[in-house]
């Protein structure tokens, strides 16, 4: 409710009463449509292959299932090989709710807490030129797990893995929600040079991010 809010004491601090005019909205959207992107980095390498090698390259790991019932054995290969207890917490989204996660592990759909250990989150988009991970926030995809737990599991659909950083934004639009509460673009797990030159991982979000790409 508190966007909703800002959004209304802007309209009235901009003495607007009703919605934009249709010409005004026509106008918006050919403005958009027209916008032409800067120089962009050529390749020729296959998205997913460039994603990866990229994510790998700032340390992340990760790893290509065949669909998304292999997203449950990815995430539990991923807890054993890191002795982490199989409990976690998963954003509300398809296809985490609709997975049969077994017997023995703890999938809880809410959001993090200071004390969870791993968070599993579907990515929005991914970014295959810097390797980079778009999770946008919704009621089942709260923005504390990109930050609180030190492992981050992200899963994402290949088909929404795309070439360039200004390709994801006409893919965000189409969202009904657009433009939403939050935006966190990740490459690779939280780290800082700060103090005195040296690599340290988990400064403010996760220590470890491991990305799951869906073939789709």
């Amino acid at each position: 409710m508190s966007r909703e809010r800002i959004l209304a004491d802007i309209r009235r601090a901009l003495r607007r009463r009703e919605a934009l005019d249709p010409n005004v909205v026509r106008s918006l959207s050919a403005r958009d449509a027209a916008v032409t992107p800067h120089v962009l980095p050529a390749y020729d390498e296959d998205l997913v292959a460039r994603l990866v090698r990229k994510h790998e390259a700032l340390h992340g790991s990760a790893v290509r299932v065949a669909n998304a019932g292999g997203i449950v054995n990815a995430v539990i290969e991923y807890l054993r090989a890191h002795d982490l207890p199989e409990r976690f917490v998963s954003a509300a989204l398809a296809p985490l709710t609709e997975l049969p996660w077994g017997d023995g592990v703890a999938c809880e759909f809410r959001p993090a807490r200071g004390d969870d250990r791993l968070a599993v989150s579907v990515a929005d988009a991914a970014i295959a030129e810097t390797g980079t991970l778009v999770l946008v926030s919704a009621p089942g995809a709260p923005m504390s797990h990109n930050y609180l737990p030190e492992h981050h599991v992200v899963v994402v659909e290949s088909a929404r893995v795309v070439k360039w950083q200004e390709d994801v934004w006409p893919l965000l639009r189409q969202r009904p929600d657009f433009p939403p509460r939050g935006i966190a673009m990740i490459s690779g797990p939280s780290k800082t040079a700060d103090v005195e030159q040296t690599i340290e991982y988990g400064a403010h979000g996760p220590r470890n991010v491991h990305l799951v790409v869906v073939e789709s």
